[in-house]
């Protein structure tokens, strides 16, 4: 399993959609060629937070957090994936 994240105007163009002026820190998070989550940058009342979550259902785990730096919420939502990905991407 390899994640990969691609910024969401890009994954626009790549669904065939116009990009909708996403900022540059807004990614879609893929596994593959499936798009399974989304992690953007967002200023929150705790400070400026990386925030992630997943697309997937049922939600059996947590699928969603935030983090203090990219690189945590990279490691974070790698984890966190590993945990309850659907069998189908397994």
């Amino acid at each position: 399993m390899t994640l990969i994240l691609r910024q969401m105007n890009a994954q626009d163009r790549v669904e065939g959609r116009e990009p909708l002026g996403w900022k540059d820190d807004d990614f879609a998070v893929l596994d593959g060629n499936t798009r399974v989550g989304r992690m953007y940058r967002e200023r929150l009342p705790a400070g400026e937070k990386w925030v992630w979550f997943f697309h997937l259902r049922p939600a059996t785990r947590p699928t969603q957090g935030t983090a203090d730096s990219l690189d945590s919420a990279k490691a974070e939502i790698r984890e966190a994936y590993k945990r309850c990905r659907p069998t189908a991407y397994a």
